[in-house]
């Protein structure tokens, strides 16, 4: 029989337990075409069409002057021009894309010798190649998501589907308290089916679904997964819980023998979730006495499913949460938490190899009946996700 328990208070909660100690805590470029210039003497020199970017090579040849002619101008070329056509006084033909002198063409009076063709224009400049534009910033690396497995795939996975309507679970399952878990359809997460539990008023009339199944324990490395839809939160701060991890720790500095360990996930104060780690053994003798707690701004969800994932980490000696595939960050409890009503470890969270898991629904004291769903349940060695 478990000794009598003293009457513990925190945050002007009074703390009463039935068989252990409950917390209470309060982004074009613009191309321009140059007009070309006037020649005189002679019939003025057609400007060169403007040359393709590649900037092909211009030329202008003269054609003889008829007595000598004025030296026209050299119209100015555009980019690059194809070889202009010309009549007139016989000049060297402008460069291309600079203007050229003409050279004076021979002979007078008499006909004149024709002038000499014009020096072969340089070759335009292609046009400069547009800037590419800027590569893009990398994105910065997201959380690693979880993988998406087949319920088929994992060691231990339930999708509540294979029971018969009315049927409490069993196989790898065993009920455990007062209340009712039955499979029925109708609030099913996915498929036709999930569990219906229905809470008794107290700790006495919780309901876990209860599992030691050889496919996943002993370990000391869990991740889990659950869909849960709660009907409606407590009306009173009565601490609940809704994960369980239970196993054996050998902690000499702590205890002399190897004692029990329960690590959870639930919620209290303001209807948040908090973490909690008590030694349920102690109670009868069997290891330190210690209930301690980790109290998160998150609120628990319902009238709705949610996705519930945890790990629990025993070599690095830590524990998480996940609700709806978001880490909820105060939920991360590694070595210590925040609160304690019983602490004979002094402070410190210590990680079992676990040998069972409870999932469902245990409030502390009397506060009514709960109602809820639970469907679509994994275990594995790895993060799961909700998918």
């Amino acid at each position: 029989m478990s000794p009598a328990r003293p009457s513990s208070s925190l945050l002007n909660t009074v703390i009463r337990v039935g068989g252990s100690v409950l917390l209470a805590f309060g982004c074009s470029e613009d191309t321009g075409f140059i007009e070309p210039g006037p020649a005189t003497g002679g019939g003025a020199g057609m400007a060169g069409a403007s040359g393709t970017a590649a900037g092909m090579m211009g030329a202008g040849t003269g054609a003889a002057g008829a007595g000598a002619g004025a030296v026209g101008a050299a119209g100015v070329g555009g980019t690059s021009g194809a070889a202009g056509v010309g009549s007139g006084g016989g000049g060297a033909g402008g460069r291309g894309g600079s203007s050229g002198a003409a050279a004076a063409g021979r002979g007078g009076g008499t006909a004149g010798d024709g002038a000499e063709g014009g020096e072969q224009g340089d070759a335009g400049k292609g046009g400069g190649g547009g800037n590419g534009g800027g590569a893009g910033a990398s994105g910065s690396s997201g959380t690693a998501g979880a993988a998406t497995t087949s319920c088929a795939e994992l060691p231990l996975c339930d999708e509540f589907e294979t029971y018969a309507e009315g049927a409490t679970p069993n196989g790898i399952w065993s009920k455990q308290g007062g209340g009712s878990a039955t499979v029925d359809t109708s609030r099913p997460h996915r498929g036709a089916q999930s569990v219906h539990i229905v809470t008794g008023e107290s700790e006495q009339g919780r309901v876990w679904l209860h599992t030691t199944s050889d496919r996943v324990f002993p370990t000391r490395h869990m991740f889990g997964r659950l869909w849960m839809y709660l009907d409606a939160l407590p009306t009173t701060e009565v601490h609940w819980d809704m994960i369980e991890g239970q196993g054996i720790a050998d902690e000499p500095e702590a205890w002399d023998d190897p004692f029990e360990i329960a690590l959870r996930y639930g919620g209290q104060l303001d209807e948040n979730l908090l973490a909690n780690f008590e030694t349920p053994g102690s109670y009868g003798g069997d290891g330190p006495r210690t209930d301690c707690a980790k109290f998160s701004d998150t609120r628990m969800p319902f009238g709705r499913w949610a996705c519930m994932e945890w790990e629990f980490d025993s070599d690095a000696e830590v524990m998480r949460f996940w609700l709806d595939g978001e880490i909820v960050d105060d939920l991360e409890v590694e070595k210590q938490g925040t609160q304690c009503i019983s602490d004979e470890t002094n402070g410190v969270w210590y990680y079992p190899t676990f040998e069972s898991l409870n999932i469902g629904w245990r409030e502390w004291w009397e506060a009514g009946t709960r109602e809820l769903w639970i469907d679509d349940v994994a275990v594995a060695g790895e993060r799961i996700g909700c998918e």
